[in-house]
């Protein structure tokens, strides 16, 4: 797999994640799952055949390739963007705005509302510069300057009477911090969704004092704002749970009345409620050489209905295949076997789906399937390490084999630690899980179609507990790189 096979869905996570700094505030904006979100970026790491991101306790730093990527991935979804707005016949938005603002405007507000200008106008330039508010309130008489951000307005300052006079404007933030918030996932009629919140901020210089709060519909919420107040720039928090009574589409809205001009604020609130629930949501087929059938991996469709669900059809996408026993209908409180099987068309990772329809509210309901096609195998893929001593060795091999029609060309071959998996100390040093673990390997920088070469794996625990690392094995193919699991316990 080359970079060039990205997938446009990777580089748009993977710049969200780049401005947003965590996987979890990238999965909310996007309304992805953080576990989505993480794959999407293990993917483009795979095509970039190069670590992207370094994940850190407080969220992520882009490595010297991210930044290249992140970069590069600007120009082209930008441009995906204006095809797509060219092809649906709506206006060009090419167009230049100069831009000033004093200094601590450029450490916060600015890069926020740029990053929000190019997701909603792409083609827009922006030409920016720092200045003084005496120097930007030049620069906007001059014509050299069409927008600024300025330090202080009056009172804080002697009103300004030059001329021409200067438009001030003053922005009014919204004290609910989303106009509408949708459950994503469908839920169980009977059962409580996991909470989603909605945030209420006072951006007045006095006390904001709420009078009441409520929710209608299936929604529900324990918040704790009702009589009290805030203090600026601090927020309320109202979590709503979704209880849905029915199956299908659920409305219902939250209103919230306080001391701000804007009072009452709205939060439309919206939901699926369904009958029929999985037992997984996604099945992970794992690794499988290409044109070779997986083991077979089962889901559970179960009808918690007190009537029958008709099944009109069961419909599969990408490499994979299915049988069930689930017939035309579901009995009542009774549920069906689909069983799938992977087999790879191609190497890369592989997404696939399985679509339900049937005569539930929520239908079609759709499972997501996912699995990574390669030419390489790596006999075993795990080593285990019996508990041993600190400063003992002991060695295990692993047998890599090219199944492919071409040669096989190798990158490199590396060691990479997993503190997030390991014994307590790895986060006090995250490098150290590489140092109980060392490699050596006959593979060169090519194996041969039908060959294979051998990785030996050396461990010598300098810690107490568990210590997990991978041989990461860098080539050219679409699924690179493979990687050899490694899990040891070191004793006292």
């Amino acid at each position: 797999m080359t970079f060039s096979d990205a997938s446009l869905t990777a580089l748009r996570v993977f710049r969200e994640v780049a401005e947003r700094g965590t996987l979890t505030a990238a999965a909310t904006a996007l309304g992805y799952t953080q576990s989505a979100v993480s794959r999407q970026i293990a993917s483009l790491e795979r095509a970039a055949g190069v670590q992207l991101v370094e994940r850190r306790h407080d969220g992520v730093r882009l490595t010297p390739a991210g930044h290249v990527v992140v970069r590069r991935a600007a120009t082209v979804i930008d441009q995906v963007d204006a095809t797509a707005r060219e092809l649906a016949g709506l206006p060009d938005e090419h167009g230049t705005v100069r831009l000033g603002w004093f200094a601590s405007a450029g450490a916060a507000v600015v890069p926020l509302a740029l990053a929000a200008l190019r997701r909603t106008h792409p083609a827009i330039t922006v030409i920016s510069r720092e200045a003084s508010t005496p120097a930007l309130a030049r620069a906007l008489r001059a014509g050299t300057l069409d927008l600024a951000l300025l330090g202080s307005v009056p009172p804080f300052r002697p009103p300004d009477t030059e001329t021409p006079p200067l438009v001030l404007q003053t922005r009014t933030c919204p004290v609910a911090s989303r106009p509408s918030l949708p459950f994503y996932l469908n839920q169980q009629v009977g059962t409580a969704s996991p909470s989603e919140t909605v945030y209420f901020t006072n951006y007045n210089t006095t006390l904001m004092n709420f009078q009441s709060v409520t929710v209608t519909g299936d929604f529900s919420t324990t918040e704790t704002c009702k009589g009290g107040s805030i203090p600026q720039y601090n927020d309320c928090t109202v979590p709503i749970t979704f209880t849905p009574t029915a199956a299908g589409l659920r409305t219902g809205t939250l209103t919230v009345t306080d001391s701000d001009p804007s009072s009452p604020q709205t939060v439309e609130l919206t939901g699926i409620g369904t009958y029929v629930t999985f037992s997984s949501s996604t099945l992970n087929f794992g690794t499988v050489l290409q044109g070779k059938a997986s083991s077979k991996v089962s889901v559970t469709l179960t009808n918690n209905a007190a009537s029958s669900l008709a099944i009109t059809r069961i419909a599969m996408f990408g490499d994979y295949t299915q049988t069930n026993n689930c017939g035309d209908s579901v009995a009542a409180n009774s549920n069906c076997k689909i069983t799938v099987t992977f087999t790879p068309s191609t190497t890369g990772t592989r997404y696939g789906t399985i679509t339900i329809t049937d005569s539930d509210g929520a239908s079609p309901q759709v499972v997501n399937l996912t699995g990574i096609g390669t030419q390489v195998s790596l006999s075993p893929s795990r080593l285990t390490f019996p508990a041993q001593n600190i400063g003992t060795l002991s060695s295990q091999s692993v047998t890599v084999a090219n199944n492919g029609p071409a040669a096989l060309s190798l990158s490199s071959i590396t060691l990479t630690g997993d503190p997030e998996s390991s014994a307590t100390a790895i986060f006090e040093y995250p490098g150290l899980p590489t140092d109980n673990y060392t490699q050596t390997n006959d593979c060169g920088t090519s194996l041969a179609v039908g060959a294979s070469c051998t990785v030996t794996v050396t461990f010598s625990p300098t810690l107490i507990g568990t210590i997990n690392a991978s041989v990461q094995i860098f080539d050219n193919e679409a699924d690179s790189p493979q990687a050899i699991s490694l899990t040891g316990t070191g004793n006292q």
